[in-house]
């Protein structure tokens, strides 16, 4: 059996657009210069950043021969600018970030940490990420920063309880999460009181925003049975009030709600 074989042509202004696109658009000026050196071993590297700088470009095919000729494009074909300047803005932004990263990931060890809601449900993240609500006290992601940038874990449960059911981190939490500080009493006007009859307060006309830093929406906790107290009064869930909610509220108001008793 005779091999096959794969007849190709390089042409040259194709290859100056790939090494431009490497440079420019990827940020990727080594894979750019070992490209060009590979195809021209004896081209010197003044002629090899002229070409990445757009000053100049490689015409004519591997067939027929390829030549080097002056040329005078500002941008890739992506848009992005070829001049050095630009690439070394770039890099150093590049260089910014890793510190960034690498300062985050450092906070992440330390538990210098905030628990935020996000589109993949309840999250660990810096605290230097997180901005803290003026009133409800809850943690949210600041404005402009990715989730998928920065160092994060997600919960393993979106269950406020669960995460505050061993004392060590009941502790911690105290100091960096006051959405979920629980309160085995009713002790404010607002907030939601949870099925195992802890309470965690908000503000006036915060409980979705409370709801959100305890991973769930305000439909999801009134499903699992969380009763809502809202102006000092206590609105009943989808559920039947649990033993545990049941004592909190007469030890709140020394009475129980009519629509408890009727149960």
């Amino acid at each position: 059996m005779s091999a096959n074989q794969i007849a190709f042509v390089v042409d040259g202004e194709w290859l100056t657009n790939i090494c431009r696109q490497l440079w420019a658009d990827e940020g990727n000026p080594d894979k750019a210069l070992d490209l060009l050196d590979a195809a021209f071993p004896d081209m010197t590297q003044t002629d090899k950043l002229a070409v990445l700088v757009g000053e100049k470009k490689l015409v004519g095919n591997s067939n027929e021969g390829i030549e080097l000729i002056e040329d005078n494009t500002a941008v890739s074909s992506f848009g992005n600018p070829l001049d050095l300047s630009s690439l070394i803005h770039k890099q150093q932004q590049s260089i910014k970030r890793s510190r960034e990263h690498e300062l985050m990931a450092r906070q992440m060890a330390s538990s210098t940490t905030a628990f935020v809601t996000s589109p993949k449900g309840l999250v660990e993240i810096p605290l230097c990420c997180a901005a803290r609500h003026a009133n409800g006290g809850y943690w949210y992601l600041k404005e402009g920063i990715d989730l998928e940038q920065i160092p994060h874990r997600v919960c393993e449960t979106l269950y406020a309880d669960k995460i505050l059911s061993n004392p060590l981190e009941r502790e911690k939490d105290q100091q960096r999460r006051v959405a979920t500080r629980a309160s085995r009493e009713i002790n404010h006007t607002d907030g939601w009181l949870s099925p195992q009859g802890k309470f965690y307060r908000c503000g006036w006309m915060e409980h979705i925003s409370l709801a959100d830093a305890l991973g769930y929406t305000e439909k999801q906790l009134e499903e699992l049975g969380w009763i809502k107290i809202s102006n000092n009064r206590a609105i009943p869930s989808e559920k039947p009030p649990s033993q545990a909610q049941i004592n909190a509220l007469f030890d709140w108001k020394k009475e129980l709600p009519y629509w408890v008793e009727d149960k």
